[in-house]
């Protein structure tokens, strides 16, 4: 997607009539092209949950997911476009899990506590070439936690509601967070390994 010669050739403009400074053209630019990422995300995860019959399943992904994975960290993809084409994926496959969660929705319920309290133990994951500085730490790793706690509590009252299926659709998300951070913590070791060889 090439949205920076855009963004940068529609920030120009308002540049010449004086509407910004030349210094925020590329702040501009940079975040024009994360809000259009963004909304292709979310576009993108609607459609398939309409196509899979799972539309509100794929509605509370949307609403619980972003806010843990954005302060949680974890693994990543180099570009943009990388990560969109490797999460229709897992996207697809978290939404047929849950097929399976709602009939095994105990042990699935289970599993969700267990990636709560990995999540809650090794967020935030950041990575080797942008580590993450004391105070970033701290405070990620706290909102990481306050999500963790509203959205499991969210989950363990429905499921003893036996509204298993909106249950099943925050704890299963739960489960792939829980191995995206540990892949982000195993990557980042292996890269730290590799310059440690190189050093």
């Amino acid at each position: 997607m090439e949205t920076k010669a855009f963004g940068t050739g529609f920030f120009n403009n308002h540049y010449k009539r004086g509407v910004i400074s030349k210094d925020d053209i590329e702040v501009c630019a940079f975040g024009l092209k994360r809000l259009l990422m963004f909304l292709l995300n979310i576009s993108t995860y609607i459609i398939i949950g309409f196509l899979l019959e799972m539309p509100v399943q794929s509605l509370i992904f949307i609403l619980a997911y972003p806010p843990l994975r954005i302060f949680a960290g974890g693994y990543h993809a180099k570009t943009p476009t990388a990560c969109y084409f490797l999460g229709i994926p897992l996207f697809i496959s978290v939404l047929l899990l849950q097929r399976i969660a709602v009939i095994h929705s105990l042990p699935f319920m289970a599993l969700g506590i267990i990636a709560a309290i990995i999540i809650a133990r090794i967020a935030p994951v950041g990575s080797p070439a942008k580590p993450l500085e004391d105070i970033e730490v701290r405070v990620y790793r706290k909102i990481t936690r306050l999500h963790l706690k509203v959205e499991i509590g969210i989950a363990l009252a429905l499921y003893v509601a036996r509204q298993t299926m909106v249950a099943m659709a925050v704890a299963v998300p739960m489960i792939m967070l829980a191995g995206v951070l540990v892949m982000g913590s195993m990557h980042n070791a292996r890269q730290i390994l590799k310059r440690k060889d190189v050093c």
